[in-house]
């Protein structure tokens, strides 16, 4: 199970990584097109930026759909679990649950679930989170959602995960603007906004293209974060089993032998005291 771990670890690791880059470049794209549509004098205006009282919420929670993966389910589930508490009544929220670990814990304490996904494949593709996506984007456009936020499991490293919450919608100016980067970033995009670009037909309409798109990768980017996570705590997991196991079987064979020497002692005296006994 360490092996078959290890190799879907890879992969999975492999995939955020290079994940990464791609909706970093998207939301400076759209930093870009903000930034230009503002300097010409228009309204950076889209629904999904749109913020409103906040009268019902979504919480969408990425988890593991099997065991064997030591803290990992519990530490999401914790999060998960502190999140809800932070709403004073059923009716102020909704939950779509990824990963069978979550949707048991939602099933067993009896939350609102407005969908659930089960067995997603190790290396999921983009369209494996379409109809999570619709789901989002269609009641967020049509009011019945004022608040979407993420629950996950976050890749650090191989060793290390940690479970946070992110909100994805509204989509903040902040994060519209990378302000919530370091400056060295923002000096980068500075420049790169000196540049003359070309867009056709014109910056609003690729600006309001994007934006939908741009929420569904980080849905996305979250899944495979989540799943580089799972691999990676299993991975980890099952070596410490291997190693405990080495232990205990190393411990089991030098009490097999030390009973198995006091055994033969034991005879070879019972045999000489036999022959004294004769002579």
């Amino acid at each position: 199970m360490e092996l078959v771990s290890a190799a879907k670890m890879r992969k999975a690791q492999s995939q955020v990584l290079a994940s990464r880059p791609y909706v970093r470049s998207l939301q400076q794209t759209l930093t870009n097109l903000a930034t230009l549509i503002q300097s010409s004098g228009g309204n950076v205006s889209h629904s999904l930026l749109e913020q409103r009282e906040i009268k019902k919420s979504y919480i969408i929670a990425f988890g593991p759909d099997k065991g064997l993966c030591g803290s990992l389910p519990i530490n999401i589930v914790k999060t998960y679990a502190k999140q809800i508490q932070s709403f004073s009544t059923r009716e102020a929220y909704n939950v779509l649950t990824v990963g069978k670990k979550i949707v048991d814990f939602s099933v067993r304490t009896n939350l609102p679930i407005l969908a659930d996904f089960v067995k997603i494949k190790d290396n999921p593709e983009f369209l494996d989170i379409a109809p999570l996506s619709k789901i989002i984007l269609d009641d967020y456009a049509s009011g019945k959602v004022d608040e979407v936020k993420l629950v996950y499991s976050q890749f650090v490293s191989t060793l290390t995960q940690q479970a946070i919450v992110k909100k994805i919608l509204p989509i903040s100016r902040e994060e519209l603007f990378l302000e919530d980067i370091d400056s060295d970033l923002v000096q980068q995009e500075k420049v790169s906004q000196t540049k003359d670009y070309i867009f056709e037909p014109n910056p609003e309409s690729i600006f309001a293209l994007l934006l939908p798109y741009f929420v569904e990768m980080t849905i996305y980017q979250s899944l495979l974060e989540s799943k580089a996570s799972e691999h990676s705590a299993r991975m980890v997991a099952m070596k410490s089993a291997t190693d405990k196991a080495g232990e205990v079987i190393f411990d089991l064979t030098l009490s097999y032998n030390t009973a198995r020497q006091s055994a033969i002692t034991r005879e070879v005296a019972e045999i000489s005291a036999g022959a004294n006994a004769l002579q």
